[in-house]
Order: C-alpha cells, then sequence, then structure tokens
C-alpha cells in the first residue's frame, strides 16, 4: 500500500514513473502501457533522492505543496 508520504516519483531519463492502483498498491509503468506494472521500483538512496532501477538515474522527490508550507 502507498501511503502518499510524498510525491510519485518519475524518472526523465527513460520515462519510468510511479502510479497508485484502484487498490492503493504503488506500481511502476511507461507510456503507452499505464496501469501495466514492471516489477521495477525507486530504491531511497537518501533523504528525497532515489534511484531508477531501470537505468541508474538519480530522481529527486519533489516537494509537495504541504510541505513547502
Amino acid at each position: 500500500m502507498f501511503p502518499h508520504d510524498r510525491e510519485l516519483l518519475r524518472c526523465d531519463r527513460c520515462a519510468l514513473m510511479e502510479d497508485v492502483t484502484h487498490t492503493g498498491m504503488l506500481i511502476t509503468c511507461r507510456d503507452p502501457d499505464l496501469g501495466t506494472d514492471t516489477g521495477l521500483r525507486f530504491v531511497k538512496i537518501a533523504e528525497g533522492s532515489f534511484r531508477c532501477s531501470a537505468c541508474d538515474q538519480t530522481v529527486h522527490e519533489t516537494l509537495s505543496d504541504d510541505a513547502r508550507e
């Protein structure tokens, strides 16, 4: 289950992105197969930083409006 404690991640290099299913499960997918889980996961490497399992790009978490206030 995705706790919604951060924004969903997206890798700018390979376009892997997180999504949440209607049952609340966190998955990763790409266009045009939105909703089809690749089985890959972003790996947390530091506070606010993740590694893309598909291409090893470092992806930084985007702060939500709530976190900025």
